[in-house]
């Protein structure tokens, strides 16, 4: 009895081998020769010829099949027809035929998740945990920090945590791929990971800076640090707010949205200065950069300021992107047409016709996210319906028997999707 995995076929437990003995008399004449085997009587006179063997005790006993969950297999072994083979049933071997027997019984590899909390099977903490963080620093006009946070602090950090369980094989530590309903199953294969991603705090809450007063400030130039909301692929945020005695300091923002993900913010800049200062900023860098990753630009709100001043002091401009769009692999089906001819009774009475597409085929190409790379529009099919151009097929004709249908005209009608 052989112990194998059922992927690779290789032994998970040392074989079992029973052993049962058989025999058989030999008869043979008063010249030696043997004339078969059987029995002989006690008087040796007579003798009956019986070819078969005799079983020596009772044969093989049952085995019960050896555990091997601990080496992350599943409970329940299977024969090869996928029958319960925890124990292998007592047997006998044939008397007229006695063979050595081979069974074979498979373990199937078990699967675990493995969660954000307990990594292990060759998968990280890193693996399973990512932290998007917004960080905001408090400074004055000459660079030196400033307790302007809730806490008193220079420095506040808001984090957005996001995890994901994975699924991966006992055996050999393999990644399965992703768990996102919590039912102990993949749901999302590993090369799409990124979609595995859940969080419950990617909102961070606005944040208020303290009172100039409070730190013996005059003015700051943001009040309050908005709210907002990052996704999995977010990059840090870093913002500066900005205390000044006397000369006001002004600031503006500009952030780059994700609009198909919730507005997501994909990264965000602050050009801080005093009022009437000169300021150079430009967005071509960042559109540039994001349209590369496989976003499109919807509308670029940002307008050239080239100041700090009363009117865009504390303003947010808005770049937003959309995710492109591209041309999948062209899916192709070609239709075809066959005319059975057969009796009343079912059974066949001529050979088929089949009918010429020629070069005809139904095609459509699905639309691809090019960010994220999945199908977002299956297409839609070149035609609807074919009519086959080789015409009306005359029915053949049968002597002794009439047609249902004189001729034939075939047309396909397209109904996939």
């Amino acid at each position: 009895m052989n112990y194998l995995d059922n992927e690779t076929k290789q032994p998970v437990s040392d074989a079992v081998e029973q052993t049962t003995t058989l025999s058989r008399t030999q008869i043979k004449d008063e010249k030696g020769n043997v004339i078969g085997y059987g029995t002989v009587s006690e008087d040796g006179h007579s003798y009956t010829l019986n070819n078969d063997w005799t079983i020596d005790k009772n044969g093989w006993v049952a085995q019960v099949s050896p555990d091997e969950t601990a080496k992350g297999y599943k409970e329940t072994p299977h024969f090869e027809d996928g029958k319960d083979a925890s124990t292998v049933a007592a047997d006998t071997p044939s008397v007229t035929d006695p063979q050595d027997v081979t069974v074979n019984v498979f373990y199937d590899h078990d699967t675990t998740p493995v969660t954000p909390d307990k990594p292990g099977h060759g998968l990280t903490h890193d693996d399973l945990n990512k932290d998007v963080t917004r960080t905001i620093n408090y400074v004055d006009t000459t660079g030196a920090a400033v307790n302007g946070a809730p806490d008193g602090k220079s420095t506040y950090t808001q984090t957005a945590h996001f995890t994901r369980t994975a699924i991966v094989d006992k055996v050999n530590d393999k990644l399965l791929g992703y768990d996102i309903n919590g039912d102990g199953s993949v749901d999302i294969s590993p090369d799409a990971g990124d979609f595995a991603w859940k969080s419950t705090d990617a909102n961070l809450p606005a944040v208020t800076s303290k009172a100039p007063s409070e730190v013996g400030y005059d003015s700051v130039d943001t009040p309050v640090v908005q709210a907002t909301t990052v996704a999995y692929n977010s990059e840090p945020i870093n913002v500066t707010v900005t205390y000044s005695k006397n000369a006001q300091q002004g600031s503006f923002q500009i952030h780059y949205i994700d609009e198909d993900n919730n507005n997501a913010i994909l990264h965000q800049d602050t050009v801080s200065g005093k009022i009437g200062d000169s300021v150079t900023y430009s967005t071509a860098d960042q559109i540039q950069l994001w349209e590369s990753k496989g976003y499109v630009l919807d509308q670029d709100g940002y307008t050239t300021q080239t100041t700090v001043n009363e009117d865009n002091n504390g303003k947010t401009y808005i770049v937003s992107f959309k995710h492109g769009r591209k041309n999948g692999t062209t899916e192709t089906l070609v239709p075809t047409e066959t005319i059975h001819f057969q009796y009343a009774d079912g059974t066949k009475a001529a050979d088929d016709v089949h009918g010429n597409a020629g070069d005809f085929k139904f095609t459509r190409t699905p639309i691809i996210d090019t960010v994220t790379g999945q199908i977002v529009d299956p297409g839609t099919w070149n035609k609807e319906s074919y009519t086959f151009d080789d015409g009306q097929k005359n029915v053949k004709v049968i002597n002794g028997y009439v047609a249902d249908k004189a001729t034939m005209v075939t047309r396909l009608q397209l109904q996939l999707t």
